[in-house]
C-alpha cells in the first residue's frame, strides 16, 4: 500500500508564507499502524522519520497533517514479493507529486527498482 501525507499551513518559509508539504511512503503493514509509528516518533521527539523531524522542528510537535491512501499493489494468487512493485509505485508517486526535499518531505527516491536484475 502507498500512502500520501499532506501537511497544511507550514510556515517553513517565513511569516506569511504558506506551503503544503507532502510525503509519499510505502508499507506492507496496515496504513493506520504505519502512520501511528510516524506520529509516535513525534511524541517521543525522535527525528529519525522525515515527517517527525519536520513536525518537531517546524511545528513544535503539532500534529497538523492529513493522510490518505493513494494507491495499492494487489498480490496475485501466488502472493510473491510485493517490495519491487511497491518501490516502483512509490517512485512514480514521488515524481508525480514532486515530494522530494526541498519541495516535499521525501529525503530521496529510489530509481534502481526500474532496472532489471
Amino acid at each position: 500500500m502507498l500512502w500520501w501525507l499532506r501537511e497544511f499551513k507550514c510556515l517553513k518559509g517565513g511569516p506569511g508564507d504558506c506551503y503544503v508539504l507532502q510525503y509519499v511512503g510505502k508499507t506492507t503493514r496496515p496504513f493506520r499502524k504505519r502512520l501511528s509509528e510516524h506520529l509516535g516518533c513525534v511524541a517521543r521527539r525522535d527525528c529519525s522519520s522525515a515527517v517527525a523531524k519536520h513536525l518537531i522542528e517546524c511545528h513544535n510537535s503539532a500534529l497538523c497533517v492529513h493522510a490518505q491512501t493513494i494507491d495499492r499493489v494487489v498480490s496475485g494468487v501466488r502472493k510473491g514479493d510485493l517490495d519491487l512493485p511497491l518501490l516502483r509505485k512509490e517512485a512514480m508517486w514521488i515524481y508525480r507529486l514532486g515530494t522530494v526535499s526541498p519541495n516535499g518531505l521525501n529525503r530521496e527516491w529510489e530509481l534502481n527498482c526500474f532496472i532489471d536484475h
